[in-house]
């Protein structure tokens, strides 16, 4: 697997996990916790659609707060488009989640470094409302 391909499995594998995470489907908390985190930068920063902002320990302090929020879920990546130099991956793409029947989109862009063991990491995710 290229890096492309890498980055593109990376992004849909973390929200098929968040889904998950959110509603609460696993028989393994502890170890679904580990994978969201595993790719994850110790300098991480990221800027929610709400103008939030964390570093990698503010989301890793957050996430356990967000353990079964919503009793239905459902999230969903299109558009997701890719641009890599050595070092980096740029990436585009628009989630839609349909929570409780709430429904919201936003468009995210990331940046991941790609290291070279083939590590793909998030780096920097922002999130805007559209």
């Amino acid at each position: 697997m290229d890096y492309k391909e890498g980055v593109e499995k990376e992004i849909l594998d973390f929200h098929e996990n968040i889904e998950n995470w959110f509603t609460q489907n696993t028989t393994h908390k502890e170890a679904l916790l580990s994978s969201l985190l595993q790719n994850f930068h110790p300098d991480f920063k990221m800027k929610g659609s709400r103008g939030n902002e964390l570093d990698y320990d503010g989301f890793a302090s957050w996430l356990p707060t967000a353990f079964g929020r919503f009793s239905e879920m459902e999230i969903k990546v299109s558009d997701i488009k890719i641009q890599l130099s050595d070092k980096h991956a740029l990436a585009e793409y628009v989630e839609t989640q349909n929570a409780d029947g709430e429904m919201n989109t936003r468009k995210a862009s990331a940046v991941f470094l790609l290291e070279s063991d083939h590590k793909i990491r998030w780096y920097h995710l922002l999130e805007e409302w559209i």
